[in-house]
């Protein structure tokens, strides 16, 4: 497994990183643990996120949430690496951010994954425009937002899970890739600031 991970940018209590990860369906996965609140928002590539939370697969757009000193493993069963724009938080930072947030009862998230959502990909977008763009003083003002849709969501697991076979998961990601890459050919994914 190749992980290359750089930190972006860094204040009290919080730090942004860009990790990519080159892994394939042959790789297999390895027990990791988050050093601190995780909110990673899912760049590129597709992966599957195993936890004590459940298990989900991401695509770009979606948020992998992860809570402190929780163990987690990744796998690529349906393609290779992924990037992500990962938000690590201090449990006491994100306490504060919690405090300020209406109906947000805890600092711990329950399900692993928000899915996209339209009132996130803003922030994404911005967030991935600072990376690209080289600018890390962007990110100063990033790392609230995504907590606060993080606790602001109501995340629901869902009662009954369909599976897919190899071929139907396959097909997804084929669908998923290719609406990801006419956004980008027509600057979808670059909101103005």
């Amino acid at each position: 497994m190749a992980l290359a991970s750089r930190v972006l940018a860094s204040g009290p209590g919080w730090r942004v990183q860009d990790v990519v990860c080159t892994s394939g369906p042959h790789d297999p996965p390895f027990e990791e643990r988050h050093d601190g609140v995780c909110i990673a928002a899912v760049t590129g590539g597709t992966f599957r996120y195993r936890s004590s939370l459940g298990s989900a697969v991401f695509a770009p757009g979606a948020l992998l949430l992860g809570n402190d000193c929780h163990c987690f493993e990744c796998s690529h069963e349906h393609g290779v690496g992924d990037r992500c724009l990962s938000f690590r938080l201090a449990p006491e930072f994100l306490e504060t951010v919690v405090s300020g947030v209406p109906g947000a009862r805890r600092a711990s998230f329950s399900v692993p994954r928000l899915p996209p959502r339209d009132r996130l990909l803003p922030a994404i977008a911005a967030a991935e425009a600072a990376r690209d763009d080289g600018d890390a003083g962007a990110f100063e003002e990033l790392p609230v937002p995504f907590p606060e849709h993080s606790m602001r969501a109501k995340p629901v697991r869902p009662r009954r899970v369909c599976a897919m076979n190899g071929g139907s998961a396959r097909r997804c990601v084929t669908s998923r890739r290719a609406l990801m890459g006419h956004c980008r050919s027509r600057n979808w994914h670059r909101l103005p600031r």
